[in-house]
C-alpha cells in the first residue's frame, strides 16, 4: 500500500518500514519552531535517546491532544491558502532534521500530494516535507531531497482527528516517522526501508504551510504548532514537544500560529510568517 510518487525519484514500493531497529539520537541546538503545526530547527542543547514505536492512525472531529496551542489555522487546499517564510540559513537543516506538526484532515476529498509541510527546493521537489500518497488521502510521508530519503505510515489516518506528526533522520541513517494520537498514546512507527546518507539539499526557495511551491497541492485541514529541529530528537525529547514543552532552551523561530498576519515569531529572531488567506480555528 505504500505506492509513492517521491517527486520524479524511483517509486518505493511494499517497503517493510516496521521493526527495524532504531539508532541512538544525539540532539544539539534549535533552530525553527512554530507553534500552530509545530516545526523545530534546534542550537542549543544536548541530548541522547532510543526511537522505538508501534500504532495506528484515524480521526474526526475535535479531540483533546496531549499538548497544543489554543489556536490553530485551516487550509482550505486551494493556491490562496497557506503560509509562507522565506529562505535563510535557520531553515536549512543539513546533517540531521527532525519536523514535527499537530494536523486534522477536515474533508475525505484532499489533493493528490497534499502538503502540510514543503521546503521547496524548485518546482514540486523538496528539501524536506510531509505529505500524502496520491490518491491514498491520509497516508501520510516523510521525504528529503525529492524522495531520495523517504517513509511512509502504512496506515491512514481518517478523517477529523488530531494526530501528532513526527518525522526524524539523522546523517547516514535510516528516516523515521511517527504518528501519535490526540491522546499521545502512539498510532504508528515506520522506518524507511534503507539509509539515506544526506546531505539535505537546498535552493533559495521559501518554506510553505498548508502547501507546496507549486501552489498545486493544498492541504485540506487544521495545521498547528510546526516545528523544525536541525537535530534528529531523541525520544524524550520528543515526549517533551508532544505535551507542550519546547525540548531546547532555544529556537530560531516559535509561531502560535492563529496570532495575527504576519504570524508572529516569538523567538524574538523575526522570521515571521507571511499569510495568505487560511482561516484560525481552535487548536489540539
Amino acid at each position: 500500500m505504500l505506492g509513492a510518487r517521491c517527486w520524479g525519484k524511483t517509486d518505493i514500493r511494499n517497503s517493510k518500514l516496521e521493526n527495524r531497529p532504531s539508532p541512538k539520537r544525539r540532539a544539539l541546538g534549535i533552530i525553527v519552531l512554530w507553534a500552530s503545526f509545530e516545526f523545530l530547527i534546534s542550537s542549543v542543547g544536548f541530548s541522547q535517546g532510543t526511537m522505538s514505536g508501534a500504532g495506528t492512525i484515524s480521526g474526526a472531529g475535535t479531540a483533546k491532544a496531549a499538548a497544543g496551542g489554543s489556536t490553530a489555522r485551516y487550509f482550505n487546499g486551494t493556491s490562496s491558502d497557506y503560509l509562507t517564510r522565506a529562505d535563510n540559513a535557520s531553515l536549512r537543516p543539513s546533517t540531521a532534521i527532525t519536523l514535527a506538526c499537530w494536523l486534522r484532515y477536515t474533508s475525505a476529498s484532499q489533493n493528490n500530494y497534499a502538503h502540510p509541510v514543503h521546503k521547496n527546493n524548485g518546482g514540486t521537489t523538496e528539501s524536506y516535507q510531509f505529505s500524502q500518497l496520491a490518491t491514498d488521502y491520509g497516508h501520510l510521508f516523510f521525504s528529503l531531497n525529492s524522495g531520495a530519503g523517504y517513509v511512509a505510515a502504512d496506515s491512514i489516518v481518517s478523517q477529523g482527528n488530531w494526530y501528532f506528526v513526527v518525522g526524524r533522520w539523522a546523517s547516514g541513517g535510516y528516516l523515521y516517522l511517527d504518528i501519535y494520537n490526540a491522546d499521545g498514546t502512539l498510532f504508528k512507527h515506520a522506518a524507511s526501508a534503507s539509509t539515506f546518507a544526506g546531505p539535505i539539499n537546498y535552493s533559495d526557495n521559501p518554506l510553505y504551510i498548508g502547501n507546496d511551491g507549486s501552489l498545486a497541492y493544498g492541504f485540506i485541514g487544521d495545521i498547528a504548532q510546526v516545528y523544525i529541529d536541525n537535530t534528529s530528537l531523541s525520544d524524550a525529547d520528543v515526549q517533551t514537544l508532544l505535551h507542550g514543552t519546547q525540548p531546547h532552551s532555544a529556537s530560531a523561530g516559535y509561531w502560535p500560529l492563529g496570532l495575527g498576519s504576519p504570524d508572529p515569531d516569538q523567538s524574538g529572531n523575526g522570521n515571521d510568517l507571511t499569510v495568505n488567506g487560511t482561516t484560525i480555528v481552535t487548536g489540539p
